[in-house]
């Protein structure tokens, strides 16, 4: 069974995920919330990616 690659146009750019991961390290900061770089990067990626979905 052939493995299915991810189209590089349909995922959102470096720069684009980097953006938004930053917004939300923000507005972590000033809810005064915990989390990580990792953590907020991957829900950057997640969202941008969904947003692109729809």
């Amino acid at each position: 069974m052939p493995v299915k690659k991810k189209n590089a146009e349909s995922a959102p750019s470096h720069e684009a995920i980097e953006k938004r991961a930053r917004a939300i390290y923000e507005e972590r900061l000033r809810k005064n919330e915990d989390g990580s770089a990792e953590a907020d990067w991957l829900k950057a990626e997640k969202e941008l990616l969904k947003a692109k979905k729809t």
